[in-house]
């Protein structure tokens, strides 16, 4: 067996946004640190994506149409099969009752838009790091 069989399989992250443009430049950044990135548009679309092949880890922006980021959270986090899943929320409002809000929810994590590409990938390391643990 060589070493390259032992490694972990990249962590998957599905991405959930309503602006094309923020799903494709996290995209592009998770993709160049190593990660298998999947988008969703938004909370109809990533329960339907989940439903079918859970991620290990969701990023998911808080104003969107539909079922925005706090409500898609708390569903994501009510079912079996994906309560265990992290979820870090991004949000271009940066006060401190959004983020309480967004960690009463169930995310584990909380990031300010614009997104530092350095904290990013932190976050996401760290929050992964911490699912391994549990698991």
């Amino acid at each position: 067996m060589n070493a390259l069989s032992l490694s972990p399989p990249p962590a998957r992250i599905l991405i959930v946004d309503d602006e094309v443009d923020n799903r494709e430049l996290l995209r592009i950044v998770l993709k160049w640190e190593g990660f298998v990135t999947r988008t969703a548009e938004g909370g109809e679309e990533a329960l339907r994506s989940a439903a079918a092949e859970p991620p290990d880890l969701f990023l998911v922006d808080l104003m969107m149409p539909g079922i925005d980021g706090y409500q898609l959270t708390a569903m994501l986090k009510q079912n079996p099969t994906t309560k265990n899943i992290p979820v870090i929320m991004l949000s271009a409002m940066n006060d401190s009752a959004t983020r309480a809000r967004a960690i009463s929810t169930g995310a584990e994590a909380y990031l300010s838009k614009p997104i530092d590409r350095s904290e990013l990938c932190e976050q996401v390391r760290s929050v992964l790091a911490l699912k391994a643990r549990r698991v």
